[in-house]
């Protein structure tokens, strides 16, 4: 599968949610306060820069 095809997604799971997928997901941030979406959004963004930082370059973004 080329990067283009590659799925993304970011969602709000429950305990009982990661117990169901189990170590089927590659990256877990889990928030201390679930109201607290800034918090939220600064971890996407460390999880997007560290992504970036390992040798993606981004490039394949679509806006």
């Amino acid at each position: 599968m080329s990067e283009r095809d590659r799925f993304v997604a970011v969602s709000l799971l429950t305990q009982r949610d990661l117990d169901r997928w189990g170590n089927s997901l590659r990256n877990v941030y889990p928030l201390g306060n679930p109201d607290d979406f800034s918090e939220l959004l600064r971890r996407i963004d460390a999880a997007d820069a560290d992504h970036r930082s390992a040798g993606s370059t981004g490039s394949d973004r679509q806006n």
